[in-house]
This record gives C-alpha cells, structure tokens and sequence, in this order.
C-alpha cells in the first residue's frame, strides 16, 4: 500500500514539473516540490526509504537535464540522510521545528544546485531565486503542517480518552 504512495507522489512530481511548474510560478520563483517530498518522507519513514525515495526522486526531476542528475541524486540523497538523521537527535514535535529544518535543506538543496548547475553569480542567483524559492516552498509545507494537524487532532482526541 505504501510503495502505491510512493508512485503517486511520483507521478505528482512529474506532473508538477511538466505542467504545473510555469502556471504556479512566480516571476521564475518556483516550487521545489522535489526537496519538499524528499524531507517530507524523510520525517516519516525509515534512512533506507528516504534514500531510495531520494534517488528516485532526483531521477524524475533530472532527467529533462541529464547532466545535473548526479548531483541531484547526490544532494538529495544527503539531504534525506541528513533529516533522517537529525530527526531521530532532535524534538521535532512542533510545526516550526521541522519548518526550520525544512527551510535550512531547502536552502542548502537551492544554492548546491545553483552552483552545480549555473556557477556564476552566485549572489544574483541566491538574491533571485534560490531565497524566494525557499520562502515560497515553506508556505505550502507550513500549510501542510496545518492541515495534517487539523486532520490528526481528532485521532489524538480519541487516543487520549
């Protein structure tokens, strides 16, 4: 039943990044719905999952630039051992703890690829789109955190009494 999951969001990558990509932008500012799921199953499931879940991940979103995928599968994979990681260390029981370690990798993911892929100008780049990359992820992975929420708060009412 999970792997289905899996594959679903998958393919709701791959749809984002065909077609959803340019209507849901923002003067070039973008989603990176990528990391976002990478960390997101990273939080949840077992290292070996997110690693495998990154690699597949970095595979569908390189492959319209073959050039930049080993080092997507590279800083993604890291990425999700990294959380995984740090997770397991850390009290990430409030939203705001895990949007920080979201923001943080996904900042971290921006500018990694930005020098991978483009090099120069860095400063222009991080100024341009890597920060409100970032900013604009948070505020779907901070509405996420709020409708999880709202959808769990019956479940622990139930549990606790």
């Amino acid at each position: 039943m999970t792997l289905i999951l899996y594959i679903a969001g998958l393919f709701a990558l791959a749809f984002y990044q065909t077609i959803l990509a340019d209507m849901l932008s923002i003067y070039g500012v973008t989603i990176d719905f990528a990391a976002l799921l990478v960390i997101m199953v990273a939080f949840r499931k077992s290292e070996t999952v997110a690693l495998w879940f990154a690699i597949v991940t970095a595979v569908v979103v390189s492959t319209p630039y073959i050039a930049v995928m080993p080092w997507e599968i590279l800083v993604l994979g890291l990425i999700a051992l990294a959380i995984k990681n740090l997770s397991s260390r850390l009290n990430l029981e409030t939203s705001m703890s895990k949007l920080t370690l979201l923001g943080f990798f996904l900042l971290l993911h921006g500018l990694l690829i930005s020098i991978i892929a483009e090099g120069e100008d860095l400063f222009y780049l991080f100024y341009r789109s890597v920060l409100p990359g970032v900013l604009y992820t948070l505020i779907f992975a901070w509405a996420y955190f709020v409708i999880s929420e709202i959808i769990a708060s019956p479940r622990r009412v139930k549990e606790s009494a």
